[in-house]
């Protein structure tokens, strides 16, 4: 009962505060709940098909689901879902725990409707034949989303992403290469448990549990493997002064002072001086000498030398990592893609100025949409003729790589998340 109370109590915060569930789910670590893997399932899951719950319930009930109060909804939202999706659960458990909350929080009138609701629930699987709602309500994707992956990639493809973004991520961490070594790693972890990726420096686990001692002796970070395609397209070297204009929370950042075995001069750049000490944190538990953090705003910042090169991790809408950010699909709106891409292109204008001739500029986001992508920096090499695109052929696998050279990756595609990265040449 306590597992579901404590689900309950996360998804009522991320409902009526707009609170975000990995926040809050974290909040939770180290404290004395046995079963934090048991409630994380159900908020992440009743969070992710929130759309298709609603559905279901819709279809078990007379009146309209938003007239229903918030705890009642999401009462039944948790029974639906474990009666749905978690095959090791009895259910008469999930009924009789469901109807004891509602009692708790409703009253006995109201445990007595979800009673009837749970104990009488059958799975309505006609969903409306527009391929839009369709896909929308069966994938528990917010319409918008779905009508910009059908006009973009297709119907297979649009449903190939929903599907993944309903899955629990996959771990992958990469090696710190100053200080381990691959052949270290496999004599201390069995290639049964862990295996590369087709990123160099980048590898799979099955759980968590089995990195966390490489993670604690600074060995390695947790990073997705798509992540680290940008700082291998810098490509930094000895000496080189390197500017990460979009630092936080300092994964590609400290990776980028591993490529150069800490042989270069980096900045870390990030508006929030809040987020520099977990940036330092991570910069000492790895071990790394060769960074300095600013705090600054990058569509504003000037350094007194400019760059060899500069890595723009900007700010997106985050489409490509909608299985980790589960609450991500809910708050995004169609309309925060056009103010997003405003602040992208006045972050590259910006850093153009800070670039040294021959200099190198890597643009990345975590989004599959290609407003944010291919639009900006076509729209920047059209006011900036000075700039070309240098090809990332050869430095990923040919699958990333799109016709005019810059990298791709999208969510279904083995252990990436979806991605998009475009390095940039200053030639004049």
């Amino acid at each position: 009962m306590k597992s579901i109370q404590t689900a309950f109590r996360i998804l009522l915060k991320v409902e009526k505060e707009k609170a975000y569930a990995d926040k809050l789910l974290e909040n939770l670590r180290g404290g004395s709940l046995v079963n934090l893997p048991f409630i994380t399932e159900l908020v992440n899951g009743t969070i992710r098909w929130q759309l298709r719950l609603d559905w279901q319930i819709q279809n078990s009930i007379h009146k309209k689901i938003n007239k229903l109060q918030t705890k009642l909804r999401i009462i039944l939202r948790l029974g639906i879902y474990q009666l749905l999706f978690i095959e090791s659960l009895e259910k008469e458990v999930i009924v009789n725990e469901s109807v004891n909350l509602a009692k708790k929080e409703l009253g006995s009138h109201w445990g007595n409707f979800v009673n009837a609701v749970l104990r009488n629930f059958e799975e309505n699987t006609d969903y409306p034949k527009d391929v839009v709602r369709r896909i929308s309500i069966e994938h528990s994707h917010p319409e918008w989303i779905v009508e910009r992956w059908l006009s973009e990639f297709g119907e297979l493809k649009t449903i190939d992403l929903c599907k993944v973004d309903n899955e629990r991520p996959k771990i992958t961490f990469r090696l710190n290469k100053t200080i381990f070594t691959e052949e270290q790693l496999f004599l201390e972890l069995s290639r049964d448990f862990c295996k590369k990726t087709e990123i160099k420096d980048f590898y799979e686990v099955f759980t968590f549990r089995q990195i966390k001692p490489f993670l604690i002796k600074g060995l390695a970070s947790i990073q997705n493997t798509s992540a680290g395609i940008p700082s291998i397209l810098l490509d930094p070297q000895k000496g080189e002064r390197i500017l990460d204009a979009c630092c936080a929370p300092g994964g590609k950042l400290t990776h980028i002072a591993e490529l150069s075995n800490c042989e270069a001069e980096i900045i870390g750049l990030d508006k929030f001086e809040a987020k520099q000490k977990l940036i330092n944190q991570n910069i000492k538990r790895l071990g790394l000498s060769n960074i300095a953090l600013v705090a600054g705003n990058a569509t504003e910042f000037s350094y007194k030398d400019k760059f060899d090169k500069i890595i723009a991790d900007v700010p997106c809408s985050g489409l490509g990592v909608l299985n980790k950010r589960v609450d991500m699909r809910w708050k995004r709106k169609n309309e925060d893609v056009e103010k997003i891409t405003k602040v992208q292109s006045a972050i590259l204008e910006n850093l153009a100025k800070n670039l040294k001739k021959g200099g190198v500029l890597v643009y990345c986001t975590c989004s599959i949409d290609s407003r944010e992508n291919e639009e900006i920096v076509h729209k920047f090499l059209v006011k900036h003729p000075e700039f070309e695109i240098e090809s990332a052929k050869g430095k990923v696998p040919k699958e990333f790589l799109t016709e005019e050279g810059f990298v791709r990756t999208f969510q279904y595609q083995s252990n990436f998340d979806g991605s998009f990265a475009a390095k940039l040449v200053k030639t004049a």
